[in-house]
């Protein structure tokens, strides 16, 4: 059902969505954090970057996804502290959404220059498929 509604923005859900994120299940708090992205709304940015820390890769990755739509430094900071991650999925979650947000590119720059060299191959590949598509 929240996959449903969340595409109409409904605020007098955004309660819901919120409990949804301390649900056992997976799938629910993955449906939340997609809903609460779609909404953008900055004062969820910190229940976003809460879930970027989730025990599930899959809640990690869509919790990066929804960063996207509320591009300030925190949510990129925490965006690019995903390309850490220990998750391949979420780590190339990570650097494909931080070279589309606003910015991103001196976010990808510091991982380039930083002593991981995971997540600096990461970027790199995102970046390389992106002029691939492109071209």
């Amino acid at each position: 059902v929240i996959k449903g509604i969340s595409e109409h923005h409904f605020e007098q859900f955004e309660p819901i969505y919120l409990e949804g994120l301390r649900s056992k299940s997976g799938n629910l708090r993955i449906a939340c954090v997609k809903a609460l992205g779609d909404i953008a709304k900055t004062k969820y940015e910190q229940q976003l970057i809460t879930a970027s820390h989730d025990i599930e890769w899959s809640v990690r990755s869509a919790a990066v996804q929804a960063l996207s739509k509320i591009p300030t430094p925190n949510s990129m900071d925490a965006v690019a502290k995903a390309t850490q991650d220990k998750e391949w999925w979420v780590r190339y979650n990570a650097a494909k959404t931080l070279v589309e947000m606003p910015d991103g590119l001196e976010y990808a720059e510091k991982i380039f220059n930083g002593y991981d060299k995971y997540a600096a191959e990461v970027v790199k590949y995102v970046l390389y498929r992106r002029n691939e598509i492109n071209n």
